[in-house]
C-alpha cells in the first residue's frame, strides 16, 4: 500500500474507532433517560457532547498515529465524522432535519473536537 492509501486507511480506522466511541456513549445517554427524567434540552446538549467526546478522541488517536500536522489530521477526522453523520441522517429522514445554524454549529463543534484532540495528542 502507497503513503497516501495508508494515510486513508488511518483515517478510516479511527472513524470507525470514534463512531463505536459514539455508540457507547449514545447508550449511557438512552439509560440516562430510562432512568431519570430528562428534558428534550438537555438531551441535545448530552448528543452535541457525545459528537465533540468523539472526535476529540478520534483526533487524540490520529495524532498518535500521523506524527506531523496533528490538529490538521484530527479536524480531518472530525469534518469526515460529520459528513457521515449528515450522510446517514438524509438516508434514515430523507432529508436533513437540522436548521442550517444547527448543521454549522455541529460541524463545528465536530471539526474543533477533532482539531483540539490531534493538538493533544
Amino acid at each position: 500500500m502507497n503513503k497516501i492509501g495508508k494515510k486513508i486507511a488511518s483515517v478510516i480506522k479511527t472513524l470507525i474507532a470514534t463512531y463505536l466511541i459514539s455508540a457507547i456513549i449514545l447508550l449511557i445517554i438512552a439509560a440516562l433517560m430510562y432512568k431519570c427524567d430528562i428534558g428534550d434540552g438537555m438531551i441535545n446538549v448530552l448528543i452535541i457532547l457525545s459528537y465533540v467526546i468523539s472526535t476529540f478522541i478520534g483526533g487524540v488517536i490520529i495524532g498518535k498515529v500521523e506524527k506531523e500536522n496533528k490538529y490538521l489530521w484530527g479536524g480531518l477526522v472530525g469534518i469526515s465524522y460529520f459528513v457521515v453523520l449528515i450522510v446517514i441522517s438524509m438516508i434514515v429522514n430523507g432529508n436533513i432535519s437540522e436548521s442550517a445554524s444547527g448543521i454549522i454549529s455541529t460541524m463545528l463543534y465536530c471539526t474543533a473536537g477533532g482539531m483540539i484532540g490531534g493538538m493533544i495528542s
